[in-house]
């Protein structure tokens, strides 16, 4: 840290200090850089305890135009692009707690710096759940969920955050705290601000607490596993599975890697389908699933119940943060394309990586379109770079032809160029620019992550 860099973190810790407290203010550089993205580390970090202390910190770097970063558990840190600046990274980790929960009517609200794992375990007492699966639930937190949409493999059956969440309290860039949805107190006119916030990783303002709707926790939970030779074998299955009257949770196809890094054989490519529900329905619908199976050709069949299957999608839900295990250069993609058109995004990745030479880790979020994908070159920059930055390029380009979409998860900083995270703005974007301008006009909460730089 040079000279005019260690003046202007002293001042903001002063001033800080005096605003939330010597306790809730860090400034030493060993300790900032466990908070650094893509290599920026922030002058000071802020640990607020309550709402109010939020928004006057939020009125306060608005007023001395400072970049603020918010922060939840760091699970998805990784996502978007390098911030343009960070004087202030914003941590929620005090704002931890269920402050409502209402079992009769199936709603919790909670404040945004709570655990996942932590929410959950409070709503099993009165044996409910929110019914969510992303990775690393033990350090994610819902603010930082909501930030970057972040779901998992029973997105099949329980849909996303925006189907779960039905009221926000937010502070705004410049202070200001507004509700919207359940129990509102002051509503942003013309928005609908969950639409807004849930995905906007964390670019029009800081979600500081959350109402969810719930679902009674499942009476039985099975998941059957199976293995093909072919990925259009596996792919056959989960259509017959689709077009029947079966209700899996969860559909995921994994590459022989994939599985392997879940405690799977990993022969061919191994299918996992979930059923949740009372017992009897859970052990039809296996039963069912095992005819269908077969009838597409499985190799091999097992079942696995209860806690040992939670434990395996555990392991599924975090392959985010669980691969690449080796060493070198790597990235992480997420493709969206119709369903229909899965198995041909999992070909065109296979196939980019066998021309760039890259070992390739895959798993497919079969009946939501969503192909997960990393790279991985043995060499941790200079040609492995390039051939990742290459590779990367054309596996956009065929999403693109596929009629979906790509957005590059993780990957090192020297291949977040140009539009590498995101791909280019679509046609939408000077809506999302206006909107921008609208909440933070003076371009401070996350400058430069989000799509276009925003």
């Amino acid at each position: 840290m040079n000279a005019n860099a260690s003046v202007h973190a002293a001042r903001l810790a002063h001033a800080l200090a005096q605003m939330l407290g010597e306790e809730a203010v860090v400034s030493a550089p060993e300790v900032l850089s466990a908070y650094a993205i893509d290599g920026v580390a922030p002058a000071v970090a802020a640990f607020p305890r309550t709402v109010d202390q939020v928004s006057d910190l939020l009125a306060f770097a608005h007023a001395e135009g400072l970049a603020v970063i918010p922060w939840g558990g760091g699970t998805q840190k990784a996502l978007g692009n390098p911030p343009r600046r960070a004087d202030i990274l914003l941590s929620l980790a005090h704002l931890n707690q269920v402050l409502e929960h209402e079992p009769a009517d199936l709603t919790a609200t909670a404040q945004a710096g709570i655990t996942l794992e932590a929410l959950q375990m409070h709503l099993a007492h009165a044996g409910q759940w929110l019914p969510l699966d992303p990775p690393l639930a033990s350090r994610a937190t819902i603010g930082g969920l909501l930030a970057a949409n972040a779901s998992g493999p029973q997105r099949l059956g329980y849909g996303t955050l925006r189907d779960l969440v039905i009221g926000l309290q937010v502070v705004g860039d410049d202070g200001v705290i507004f509700k919207s949805g359940a129990k509102v107190v002051k509503n942003a006119a013309g928005y609908d601000l969950p639409k807004l916030f849930i995905g906007s990783l964390g670019t029009l303002g800081i979600i500081v607490e959350v109402t969810f709707k719930l679902l009674p926790l499942p009476k039985a939970r099975c998941t059957l596993i199976a293995s093909f030779r072919t990925l259009a074998q596996a792919s056959d299955a989960v259509r017959q599975v689709l077009a029947s009257a079966l209700t899996p949770i969860a559909l995921e196809i994994l590459d022989s890697n994939a599985a392997r890094a879940v405690g799977l054989p990993g022969e061919g490519w191994t299918l996992c389908a979930r059923f949740a529900g009372i017992p009897p329905a859970t052990e039809r619908q296996t039963r069912e699933m095992e005819r269908v199976a077969k009838s597409a050709g499985a190799l091999t069949l097992s079942t696995m119940q209860n806690g040992a299957e939670a434990g395996l999608w555990s392991q599924i839900a975090d392959l985010p943060a669980t691969l690449p295990s080796a060493d070198g250069a790597w990235f992480r993609a997420k493709i969206g394309v119709l369903p229909t058109r899965l198995p041909e995004a999992a070909e065109a990745v296979e196939q980019i990586a066998q021309a760039h030479a890259l070992q390739t880790s895959l798993w497919l979020r079969a009946g939501t379109g969503l192909a997960y994908a990393v790279l991985q070159d043995g060499e941790p920059d200079g040609p492995g770079l390039m051939r990742l930055g290459l590779a990367l390029a054309a596996l956009r380009k065929r999403a693109d032809a596929l009629g979906g979409t790509m957005t590059v998860e993780e990957a090192p900083v020297a291949l977040k160029v140009r539009d590498a995270v995101w791909g280019p703005p679509r046609s939408d974007f000077r809506v999302m620019q206006a909107i921008k301008r609208n909440f933070d006009p003076k371009g401070i909460l996350n400058p430069g992550r989000f799509v276009g730089a925003l």
